[in-house]
């Protein structure tokens, strides 16, 4: 199956409590500043400045242009074409598989709503403790090609589909890309995997 954790590798400890933090604060509908994260993680300003240009250069995190993170972790607060109410805090997620993968990590209940590429269908989940209500049938696209860049070029292609003959009719539209077919038992599984450190 899948891996999101490309970029764990050059991640240091660092970068990774300031990561965490930021998407805790986002989780309440907050923007995250440099000041809240260095109070709540110890470092300097100056170093958590640091750690989110790196993040930030690896599409880790997003900033806003007074350099507050907005975004962390797949979680935002931009709008995007992926919303997720998350314990009752209405939120935006970079991908279709961060509204499936993050609430099934939190073991949280939440509503996740996306659309199928191919045909423009709203679709929806609902979570009971991390857990879809229902199996409605979608599948999920995951890029497998490298990327340097998880936000700019991973999550746009990241996405779910009604169904595999949409998800057919769209790589053909879209020049056959390279990724793998996930069900959407399989996206839970990935993102307890993904976002487990993030609890």
């Amino acid at each position: 199956m899948g891996d999101l954790n490309v970029l764990e590798r050059v991640r240091g400890p660092r970068e990774e409590a300031v990561r965490r933090l930021a998407f805790r604060i986002l989780r309440r509908g907050e923007v995250a500043s440099s000041a809240a994260i260095a109070k709540g993680t110890g470092f300097s300003v100056g170093e958590v400045d640091d750690a989110l240009r790196s993040l930030a250069s690896g599409g880790q995190v997003e900033l806003d242009t007074d350099g507050r993170v907005v975004g962390s972790a797949g979680l935002t607060l931009l709008p995007t074409s992926h919303r997720l109410t998350l314990g009752g805090v209405a939120l935006y997620t970079w991908c279709a598989i961060d509204a499936i993968g993050i609430p099934a990590a939190l073991d949280q209940d939440a509503l996740a709503t996306t659309s199928c590429p191919q045909c423009g269908r709203e679709l929806w989940i609902e979570f009971e403790r991390g857990r879809p209500a229902s199996e409605p049938g979608f599948v999920a696209w995951l890029p497998t090609d490298p990327c340097s860049n998880v936000r700019e070029e991973l999550c746009p292609q990241a996405n779910l589909f009604c169904d595999e003959e949409h998800l057919r009719s769209w790589r053909a539209g879209s020049g056959d890309p390279r990724g793998e077919v996930l069900s959407l038992s399989q996206v839970e599984a990935l993102g307890r995997e993904s976002w487990g450190s993030l609890r």
